[in-house]
């Protein structure tokens, strides 16, 4: 042990004094956030500086604001813009943290509403969707969430004559093949009573005749993954095979009211005979 005028706490009174378990101070050593002045050979008996009190504050400090070891680590002995940096990153963190807690808050909210009513029950239909003249955008957007920025490119884009010939609901059609996280491949269609000179990125295309598999889902586009698979379910089950991308029509939807209760969506999934 060292001789000099320093002054040494063994680990219960550091404990006591710094509100840090005996445990954790044990941990932090072996995890190099807060390594003992002097650890005795013979015995392995653990002693803490006075200068030390000042560290383990910091280190608690950061251990509440839901640090990890390694930021520890690296953290206990920064200089004041280091600290204010690595701060400044985990609010940062924090914030999306919240955010999505906040949005899996309302899903669940959304999911025991729907487990309080009535069992979903769905229309589903084969029919034959006619060739049409639509006014189209294509893009790869972040995720399925970002569609509406589709629509509202689109429609800045657009001059009075296109509006006029509008003749029928929106729609968006899904062309990845297969489900996927991000980086979602959407293209928007409006359907149009004539050909319309657009500008780019925007094109004015004819849709061709399409034989679908339509679910109707009526609510919130929460329940859209169910209607999906119930869909795909009823045509398999009908003799069909899924032949082309999916694509929904908004019959009724959030340009029309803010009511998630009254939406109507009809879900659309091309197919052929089996």
């Amino acid at each position: 042990m060292p001789t000099d005028d320093q002054s040494l706490f063994s680990i219960g009174p550091f404990s006591r004094a710094t509100s840090i378990s005996v445990r954790m101070l044990r941990y932090y050593d072996e995890n190099q956030v807060l390594t003992p002045a002097f650890t005795d050979p013979s015995t392995g008996y653990r002693y803490y500086s006075l200068s030390q009190l000042r560290d383990a504050a910091r280190i608690r400090t950061l251990r509440d604001l839901g640090l990890g070891v390694s930021a520890l680590a690296a953290l206990v002995k920064a200089t004041p813009d280091e600290l204010a940096a690595a701060l400044a990153h985990h609010r940062h963190q924090l914030a999306d943290d919240a955010h999505a807690a906040t949005e899996r808050l309302q899903r669940l909210d959304n999911l025991l509403a729907i487990q309080e009513e009535l069992p979903m029950t769905l229309d589903i239909q084969h029919t034959t969707h006619p060739a049409q003249t639509v006014i189209t955008l294509r893009r790869v957007i972040d995720t399925y969430a970002d569609e509406g920025d589709l629509w509202n490119e689109m429609m800045a884009a657009l001059g009075p004559d296109a509006f006029s010939a509008f003749c029928g609901p929106g729609m968006a059609i899904f062309h990845d093949p297969d489900y996927k996280e991000s980086d979602v491949d959407v293209e928007i269609a409006m359907p149009v009573s004539r050909p319309l000179e657009v500008n780019a990125p925007l094109e004015c295309v004819t849709h061709p005749e399409r034989e679908v598999v339509v679910a109707t889902l009526n609510g919130s586009y929460d329940q859209m993954p169910e209607v999906v698979q119930a869909a795909a379910q009823w045509a398999t089950t009908n003799g069909f095979t899924l032949a082309g991308s999916m694509h929904n029509r908004y019959v009724v939807s959030p340009a029309q009211t803010q009511d998630p209760s009254a939406w109507v969506t009809e879900v659309c999934l091309p197919v052929m005979p089996t």
